[in-house]
């Protein structure tokens, strides 16, 4: 992950020297979307940072709602699905077996939604807070007949989603001898553990600045309500802004300090670095379109290599102002490594910035 981290950042420092310094037009940042990965969402996660500047006393409101479907399972349960045949759900019986498989093994299927708000006060015109609040759902697979169609229609592989029942939440994971298993959501939803965070900012020559950000995660909730790890995580992340005529750049360099996390404490990572590049480019009047690109190593430091493989994603969006709203629209698609993160993900968010400034 570190190889990754340099060379991305390297990336982002060409595209940062590439652009021409000048009035720029309104810039609003990468888009403020979280990993939705099965095995990520309850963690803290530090959004890539936005691109207005504070301003002493002003406050600002964010709303995102994220939608995933995700379905992975690893090689061993796939061997096990074909020979048990007939499409169906995941029973108790599946369960016996697959932890019998003496393997590590994982399979999740199933819709995660995630929702949060996020009021945001400026104490300086450098120094600003946060307070986020997340609200989680969960679901069984609205789009499975429309994925599995779409995987029909351009002959793509269905990764064994015919061995399993469609429109179900169920997830089944053994490590090391330790099975972890649900096999219908967990709750309809709830509340989640809430996020406080600084950011301060530096601006720089050349429209461009620097800022950096501290969060942290109080954990509040009931784990066995899968609203929560349990565990309080800390975070902390640098980002650089380069703006010009109708495009800008953006980096963001994190690294997140989590605790002993349910499921699986043991078997996870404490520290997790990732970063985030972005370009944004205005097309009309109000109108920008983003696309960004993430990097993150797995949670998991021990286990099946698919689960300990880094995470890679790319988000494309369209983002728009009306009056002092801020508009955003995003899908997000899994790179590389498939089964640790969400196949799909849809985004839409707003903000409520009176006095918006762009750079």
């Amino acid at each position: 992950m570190t190889g990754d981290v340099v060379r991305l950042a390297c990336l982002a420092l060409m595209f940062g020297l590439a652009a021409v310094p000048a009035a720029a037009e309104e810039f609003y940042g990468p888009l403020r979307i979280r990993d939705m990965g099965p095995f990520q969402i309850l963690r803290l996660n530090m959004l890539p940072d936005h691109a207005l500047a504070p301003s002493a006393g002003r406050v600002g409101l964010e709303f995102q709602v994220s939608h995933s479907n995700t379905f992975v399972m690893d090689t061993d349960i796939h061997a096990y699905l074909e020979r048990r045949g007939a499409r169906g759900e995941i029973g108790p019986r599946d369960v016996t077996a697959i932890a019998a498989l003496g393997e590590d093994t994982f399979l999740f299927d199933g819709e995660l939604g995630y929702a949060k708000a996020t009021g945001h006060y400026a104490f300086t015109d450098r120094l600003s807070g946060y307070v986020s609040v997340p609200f989680h759902y969960f679901g069984g697979g609205y789009f499975d007949s429309a994925i599995e169609n779409f995987h029909d229609m351009f002959g793509f592989d269905s990764f064994g989603r015919e061995y399993i029942s469609r429109n179900d939440f169920q997830a089944v994971a053994t490590i090391d001898g330790e099975t972890f298993a649900l096999l219908e959501r967990p709750t309809s939803g709830g509340i989640g553990d809430p996020v406080l965070g600084l950011r301060y900012y530096i601006p720089l020559r050349n429209h461009s600045a620097v800022t950096f950000e501290l969060a942290h995660k109080f954990a509040f909730q009931d784990p066995d309500k899968f609203r929560t790890t349990g565990s309080d995580d800390s975070g902390a992340q640098i980002s650089w802004h380069v703006h010009g005529l109708k495009n800008s750049f953006y980096t963001s360099v994190a690294v997140v300090r989590t605790g002993d996390a349910e499921p699986f404490p043991q078997f996870t990572r404490h520290v997790i670095p990732s970063v985030n590049l972005a370009w944004e480019r205005h097309l009309l009047d109000g109108v920008n379109v983003i696309f960004q690109v993430n990097a993150a190593r797995s949670l998991f430091e021990k286990g099946d290599p698919e689960l300990t493989a880094n995470v890679y994603q790319a988000s494309l969006g369209l983002r728009h102002r009306a009056g002092r709203f801020v508009w955003s629209y995003a899908l997000t698609e899994n790179l590389v490594n498939f089964n640790n993160t969400a196949d799909l993900g849809f985004h839409v968010g707003f903000a409520w910035m009176p006095e918006v400034d762009g750079h």
